[in-house]
């Protein structure tokens, strides 16, 4: 089920209890009318197992309900979750999207997103989190839950992504290859708002009904156009936050995209940093996992020695 780890050098990571603030934590009211959704396939089975992992080590979050949208996980990796994390639920993309399903497993998980407020309308908050993101500081999801309670949405915004007409091709960044429409393309509106990062959202459904029928439009209207790839919802997702939400957002610190990004220090706290020096909130994987052969790792940069390191998420390795 799992890849072999060389548990010789390898030992969990430990969880780390940041201090909190209390008037930045989330009320009891929002705590307890909330859920966690992701999505997998069987390729992603160790990758959730980490997720689910980092949030059963926070504090506020370990009994939280968490759904899975299911994509082709199988009977045993089913069986292991259950036993092991707080998992109500196991939700196929089929029974959630009540439009047209495009055809792909991947792309199906996607467009169930732009579902999500009518699936799960017995919860006030919802917050979805991609399978292959792992919460270091859950010090964050308390900031998504209270931008989504004060404005609706909690997003990141992601500086080096930007919006693109469907004439423009840029071959260095896949997650743009998904082209804007005329019809929906602002340039003067899009010059003032961020790309946001889609890997981890929050939503107050109490604040969203007219967000998800625009974001279910502007998907419709640019897949009409430009077809339909796994990036298609987001993109819509951004135009519509464009349209409603512009300049509302998190730092990039909460969902960070660690393979190019993340540093360590030499300072025995096994904590991930940003570049610029703030603890990573939640580490996102961007563009899948760089594999060693014994254990999960992606390669980061030893601010310390200047010296790139592979450093697991799961594990740290012992000198």
């Amino acid at each position: 089920m799992f890849r072999k780890v060389n548990f010789d050098k390898a030992v969990p990571r430990p969880a780390r209890h940041l201090p909190r603030d209390p008037s930045r934590s989330p009320s009891r009211e929002i705590l307890e009318n909330m859920c966690f959704i992701t999505g997998a396939n069987s390729k992603y089975f160790e990758p959730l197992v980490e997720l689910l992992e980092s949030i059963k080590a926070t504090r506020l979050y370990r009994n939280t309900p968490i759904h899975i949208i299911d994509i082709g996980l199988n009977n045993n990796h089913k069986h292991y979750l259950s036993k092991n994390f707080c998992i109500t639920k196991y939700v196929t993309p089929q029974e959630i999207i009540t439009d047209s399903l495009v055809e792909d497993p991947v792309n199906q998980l996607m467009q169930s997103r732009i579902y999500l407020s009518e699936y799960f309308k017995d919860f006030d908050y919802i917050v979805w989190i991609d399978s292959d993101v792992w919460i270091q500081d859950e010090r964050a999801v308390d900031d998504y839950l209270l931008h989504a309670e004060k404005y609706g949405i909690g997003v990141t915004n992601e500086k080096s992504w930007k919006f693109y007409k469907e004439d423009t091709w840029v071959e260095k960044n896949v997650c743009n290859k998904e082209k804007i429409c005329s019809e929906l393309y602002d340039q003067e509106l899009f010059e003032k708002s961020p790309y946001c990062g889609c890997g981890v959202m929050s939503f107050n459904l109490n604040k969203t009904q007219l967000f998800f029928e625009r974001w279910r439009s502007n998907y419709i209207k640019n897949v009409a156009v430009n077809g339909c790839n796994h990036y298609s919802e987001q993109i819509a997702f951004n135009v519509t936050f464009a349209q409603l939400y512009a300049g509302r957002t998190l730092s990039s610190s909460h969902n960070y995209l660690i393979s190019s990004k993340v540093v360590v220090k030499d300072d025995s706290k096994h904590l991930l940093y940003t570049k610029e020096g703030e603890v990573a909130g939640c580490l996102h994987l961007e563009g899948g996992r760089v594999l060693d052969p014994s254990y999960y790792s992606v390669r980061v940069l030893n601010i310390d020695t200047g010296k790139k390191q592979r450093v697991s998420l799961r594990y740290r390795i012992k000198p």
